[in-house]
This record gives structure tokens, sequence and C-alpha cells, in this order.
């Protein structure tokens, strides 16, 4: 979903979205915790036009690896482009309690870089 100022959300839909038939436009969906944390410090005065994408974990792989390969073009446009979560990141699953995480989330993490370090991201989203 893109969020923020219209005009760079309609440019960037249109960019990313719309020209490959992959999301929709959220115009009601408000900035991410994750994007608002580090905007914040880095722009006090909120005097830049912020748009919020939000990358569904039920899309294929090769689906997100070809949004990143669309949001890369926005560089020609002088975008600052800042990602926020983790691979395993769910707030659904963290408990009040948790201070350390949980094996099977170390696990793949660690799995997850190990694969990408040897066979290269492209050949890697191909699993």
């Amino acid at each position: 979903m893109l969020r923020g100022d219209a005009w760079s959300c309609q440019i960037n839909f249109n960019l990313i979205v719309q020209d490959r038939c992959i999301g929709e436009l959220d115009e009601r969906r408000p900035l991410d915790h994750g994007a608002w944390g580090l905007l914040h410090i880095m722009y006090p005065e909120a005097d830049i036009p912020t748009v919020s994408m939000s990358i569904s974990p039920s899309l294929p792989l090769d689906k997100q690896y070809e949004i990143g390969k669309a949001l890369r073009e926005l560089k020609e446009n002088n975008v600052l482009i800042i990602g926020s979560g983790g691979i395993v990141h769910n707030f659904t699953h963290i408990q009040e309690d948790m201070h350390v995480a949980e094996g099977w989330a170390i696990e793949f993490e660690n799995w997850v870089e190990e694969k990408n370090h040897e066979m290269g991201f492209a050949i890697f989203v191909q699993l």
C-alpha cells in the first residue's frame, strides 16, 4: 500500500504497482510506525513528502523481488527509500515478557543470510 503526499503517491503507484499489476493503492492507511520512527528523527519538521509502502508477506517471493527491482527505479527520481522490519518481524507473535528471540527465528534468519551470501538474492528467491 502506498500512502502520503498525493502527487508522490500517484507517481510511485504508477511506477511500482500499476504498470506491473502487483499491488493496490490505499489512501486511508496511516504512516507505518517503522517509517515514522526514522523520519521523525531525520526530518523533525516533517517537511518532506512521504509515501509508505507495505509489502504483503503472502506475495510469492518472485513478486516481492519484482517490487524491489521496481523500487530501484525510483533512484532516478531522487527518492529516498527506507526499509523497516525484518525477516522474522511479526507483532502477532510478540509476547510481553519476551526478551530473547525464539530459537526458530534465529535459525531461520541465519539460514536466509547464509543462502543469500552463497547463492545471491536473485537465485535464492527462486527456491
